[in-house]
């Protein structure tokens, strides 16, 4: 599969979700639906190895995401690790940023071009989706892209 462009909406590939963290994935209505099965740390892995991407090839990274309006948090923060090469995952080659818990989707944009970590052989991508949350609380995915 492309997985400069990962959409749920069509036919998607789970096996490039090489390992979740307290968090039962499915698809519904075309979206990745994550749902937090322990509130501590929950993330998503996608796993980039097979695709023999250079991340000097992407400049930037976007998550269209929902978080509904029922969830437990009133704030919800999220820590993305951008995997090169042999990385260890610290928080040298993180995103830190804030997300918008309305019910609608929103695409959360990160320049990669300017990032020391961002070069070399791109191995994965993790979505640690809240750093906070409740048991049961929801995050969906529309898509993931590379430009």
């Amino acid at each position: 599969p492309d997985l400069a462009k990962l959409e749920y909406a069509k036919a998607p590939d789970l096996t490039v979700l090489r390992q979740t963290n307290n968090t039962e994935i499915s698809v519904e209505e075309g979206k990745l639906k994550c749902v937090t099965t322990k509130a501590e740390d929950p993330f998503v892995t996608v796993d980039y190895t097979r695709a023999g991407y250079s991340a000097e090839d992407f400049d930037s990274f976007t998550l269209r995401y929902m978080i509904p309006k029922e969830n437990s948090e009133k704030n919800y923060q999220a820590q993305i690790f951008f995997r090169c090469n042999e990385a260890v995952l610290t928080e040298e080659i993180t995103v830190r940023t804030g997300l918008v818990k309305d019910g609608a989707y929103h695409d959360l944009k990160i320049k990669l071009s300017d990032k020391d970590f961002w070069h070399g052989d791109l191995t994965e991508i993790r979505i640690d989706y809240f750093d906070t949350c409740g048991e049961g609380d929801e995050f969906y995915i529309e898509s993931i892209e590379l430009k």
